[in-house]
């Protein structure tokens, strides 16, 4: 299980967020480092990737409610890591960046410059005038 911990990244800041520092016998990583890249790469932000990570985890615990080793007994919440995960989304949610699409103007170049594609006339006539008119300062124009 791959774990490392260094939180000038965002891997780092994913896993303080989610308080999974620390990787040895009494307290092992919850998540491996290849676990969090994923949740990096589909989510926009830290918070959004540390509430996807935290849903995994609830989902991991789901089927563990208790464990007892001779005098020690531990208790797993899957409620902790969902409220953990809403709590992050809620944070998460104020720092997403609105997108419209759209497309470089590198690119946009690019395709205009490209004579093999086709181009609607709509384009080619978009800055003609077809029926130029001269305004009139008789007022015949405006009676029935």
């Amino acid at each position: 299980m791959a774990f490392t911990y260094d939180v000038s990244t965002n891997r780092g800041k994913v896993r303080f967020l989610l308080q999974d520092t620390t990787n040895t016998t009494a307290r092992p990583a919850l998540m491996q480092d290849d676990e969090v890249d994923f949740a990096l790469g589909v989510e926009m932000n830290i918070y959004m990737a540390a509430a996807l990570c935290a849903d995994a985890l609830s989902t991991r615990f789901r089927g563990a409610s208790s464990k007892s080793v001779g005098g020690l007994s531990i208790s797993y919440d899957p409620k902790l890591w969902e409220g953990i995960a809403a709590r992050l989304r809620a944070r998460g949610a104020g720092h997403m960046q609105m997108t419209a699409g759209g497309i470089l103007v590198a690119d946009r170049d690019a395709i205009w410059e490209d004579t093999d594609l086709l181009r609607p006339s709509f384009f080619s006539k978009l800055q003609q005038d077809t029926a130029p008119t001269v305004p009139s300062s008789s007022s015949e124009e405006f009676l029935p």
